[in-house]
């Protein structure tokens, strides 16, 4: 075995990557690269929060959908190319808390009575 798997064996794909492999990711380049998914995230946060806090629902939802998928292929994408980093392990669950964080907060504030906000 050389060197390089032992210091940095293959990662167990899940279940789920197996579906990804087959179906998603032959579409996406090689020069495509899972921190770049989320970055897009990332940019694709505010642009969320601020459609659906100005009730644009349809765009909003549309970006949040297309976000979402950045989640379930970025992570699939590292794994089956085995190009995992330590930024992407950091900011992908980061990435991923902004997205739903935010978007919890802004459909649960409705549900508030104004004055409990206060």
């Amino acid at each position: 075995m050389p060197l390089a798997e032992l210091l940095h064996p293959a990662p167990t794909l899940q279940p789920q990557d197996y579906l990804l492999r087959a179906t998603i990711l032959p579409l996406i380049p090689r020069w495509v690269k899972p921190n770049h998914l989320t970055a897009a995230r990332f940019a694709l946060t505010p642009l969320v929060v601020g459609l659906m806090l100005t009730e644009h629902y349809r765009i909003g939802t549309g970006l949040f959908l297309l976000a979402a998928l950045t989640d379930a292929v970025d992570g699939s994408l590292a794994r089956v190319r085995n190009v995992i980093t330590p930024w992407g392990k950091t900011f992908d669950p980061l990435a991923d808390k902004l997205l739903m964080g935010s978007l919890f907060v802004i459909l649960a504030l409705p549900q508030f009575p104004t004055t409990v906000l206060l």
